[in-house]
């Protein structure tokens, strides 16, 4: 959950900019608040960069036929 909110708190707080611009900072973000049970940057990263990635839209959703077999 602290990976999700970090990637959506701080890709507010550096609009405008792309994530590897901006990596060392989220990171940054990312251990300043993170709780003592959150995992270890490294572990998140992908999350992180997910959330920026959706929100900047480079990840559209689903195709509507995405893995559905015609048939059989």
């Amino acid at each position: 959950e602290h990976a999700y909110r970090t990637g959506y708190n701080t890709f507010e707080k550096y609009r405008g900019k792309k994530f590897d611009e901006v990596e060392e900072s989220v990171a940054n973000d990312y251990q300043t608040g993170k709780p003592d049970s959150a995992l270890p940057w490294d572990t998140v990263r992908p999350a992180v960069s997910s959330v920026w990635d959706r929100m900047s839209g480079v990840v559209g959703p689903r195709d509507f036929d995405r893995g559905i077999r015609d048939s059989i």
